[in-house]
């Protein structure tokens, strides 16, 4: 199936702009975008509680751990900012998918096969934004009495996008898994999804508790 790829990258838009795009008629960027968008902030907010502590003298004993959780976190930012656009390109070639011709017998298996196809990368990108989300929550969890505790609040509102985030980016996963034929793969995915979902409730109440 030949899709007409489009070049530009939601996340070199001003953040008015993309907000415009959310909140058009246009399917996309739509859910799976905002949630990569959110654990993207979530996740910038503990790399700047890293920030603040790293090379401050009353917060020695923290530098080690907030340098590897610095970097760690930076990595994460970077999946999150490429899920946006990824999300949105599983979609568009989704959307292609069931726009295929449906007239005769053959036609219908080629289409269902197509559009099965590509539920499972439409659920993968999500998926994904699940398994960062939870790693950047683990950040979130070590910075908990290792950083510069005048940011704490900044810890947990880091850690509320993330959780936010890992929720949208699941009702997406859930949302594709009934187009997929492969009851294996749709079930691999199923179970990934609960392991991330029970992770971050886990995680979500040891930070916040």
């Amino acid at each position: 199936m030949k899709i007409d790829e489009k070049k530009e990258f939601l996340t070199d838009e001003k953040i008015k702009d993309f907000i415009k795009k959310l909140a058009s008629g246009s399917p996309a960027p739509g859910g799976g975008a905002a949630s990569a968008l959110t654990g993207a902030e979530g996740v910038a907010l503990l790399i700047m509680v890293t920030n603040f502590t790293i090379g401050r003298d009353r917060y020695r004993e923290f530098e080690e751990d907030n340098l590897m959780m610095r970097e760690k976190a930076n990595e994460i930012l970077s999946e999150f900012l490429l899920g946006i656009d990824k999300d949105k390109e599983a979609y568009y070639k989704l959307s292609e998918a069931f726009k295929l011709p449906k007239n005769t017998e053959e036609e219908k298996k080629l289409r269902r096969n197509e559009i099965s196809k590509e539920a499972i990368s439409a659920g993968l990108a999500p998926l994904r934004i699940m398994e960062i989300g939870v790693n950047g929550l683990k950040i979130a969890k070590g910075l908990i009495k290792n950083s510069n505790p005048n940011l704490i609040d900044d810890v947990y509102v880091g850690a509320i996008h993330l959780k936010a985030s890992i929720d949208g980016a699941g009702r997406n996963v859930d949302a594709n898994i009934p187009f997929i034929d492969d009851e294996n793969k749709a079930e691999e995915i199923k179970e990934k999804c609960k392991k991330y979902k029970d992770e971050a409730e886990m995680l979500s109440k040891d930070i916040m508790a």
